[in-house]
């Protein structure tokens, strides 16, 4: 069952990637495009469900902590 999820959760931080990917291309900016690489690439390393949505909430936030 927790594969079920975790392949969920792996199409979610994909989308949510492709969306940085695509607003760091636009906006030439660095730190979205390193966590749009980083969300592309985590479900392919890390195993546990629980592990992969904190180190994907701590992704996301990134641009914002770096942004100020």
């Amino acid at each position: 069952m927790n594969t079920e999820f975790q392949l969920v959760w792996s199409v979610i931080l994909g989308a949510i990637g492709f969306g940085y990917f695509i607003y760091s291309k636009k906006h030439k900016a660095v730190v979205p495009f390193c966590s749009a690489i980083g969300l592309f690439i985590l479900p392919y390393l890390v195993n546990s469900l629980g592990l992969l949505i904190i180190i994907a909430l701590i992704l996301m936030v990134l641009p914002y902590w770096l942004k100020y």
